[in-house]
């Protein structure tokens, strides 16, 4: 069978690229639409014990198990500088400040290392979503990075 498909793209090279084209093209034009019917998240079998697990967290917590959202903050003097701990907790206020959002952590309030970077260049603040669907996470994650960006101090 493989013998024969190599005889036949050894004699037609040019049919054989025409079709792959052509197959693409065609592929594109009618699998293109269906990008728009796809959710953001992926699929969970609701029976399955890792999804049991995740709603039982999440009744727990009163917040998304699978995550939050992260936002790096230049810490070039320091986190231990005043313009740092200022620039952290402007950036967790205004995440915390987000409906969206259950908890906001920084490495002032956990005092956990691994939340700094090696060199103390930066830091991370961690945003945990309250139980909300993966839209609403990704539209919140999109309001909060505007809002971020639109402020002269933190977008700096």
């Amino acid at each position: 069978m493989f013998d024969r498909l190599a005889r036949v793209i050894n004699k037609v090279p040019w049919v054989v690229v025409g079709g792959a084209i052509l197959f693409a093209a065609l592929s594109g034009i009618f699998g293109g639409p269906v990008s728009k019917s796809l959710q953001v998240g992926g699929f969970q079998d609701p029976s399955s014990q890792s999804s049991q697990a995740l709603d039982r967290l999440e009744q727990a917590t009163g917040m998304r198990a699978d995550g939050g959202i992260v936002a790096l903050v230049r810490t070039p003097d320091g986190t231990n500088s005043a313009t740092a701990i200022a620039e952290v907790t402007k950036v967790s206020g205004v995440i915390g400040a987000d409906p969206d959002i259950a908890k906001v952590f920084n490495y002032y309030v956990t005092h956990d290392p691994s939340m700094v970077a090696k060199d103390g260049s930066s830091t991370i603040v961690v945003g945990y979503w309250q139980k909300v669907s993966d839209q609403e996470a990704v539209n919140a994650a999109t309001r909060l990075a505007d809002q971020l960006k639109s402020d002269p101090v933190t977008a700096a």
